[in-house]
């Protein structure tokens, strides 16, 4: 009967162990996938940031024209 103690409190632990192999994989992926998502989300910030110039530029020139007309 003790045999079957060990052996259960044994296949336990081993299902422990799997189970934090399965979540440090599981945490390593969402730690990269959140780093790709910040690295995006500054490219996109300088992405907008630019074309917010670009926008700015090109109505500045629109104003000119206007005056001069």
């Amino acid at each position: 009967m003790e045999d079957l103690g060990v052996k259960a409190t044994e296949t336990k632990i081993i299902q422990l162990l799997k189970l934090v192999d399965r979540l440090r994989a599981e945490n390593h992926a969402l730690q990269k996938e959140l780093s790709e998502f910040k690295t995006e989300r500054v490219e996109l910030i300088e992405k907008n940031e630019n074309a917010k110039q670009k926008v700015e530029v090109i109505l500045g020139r629109l104003r000119e024209m206007e005056q001069e007309a």
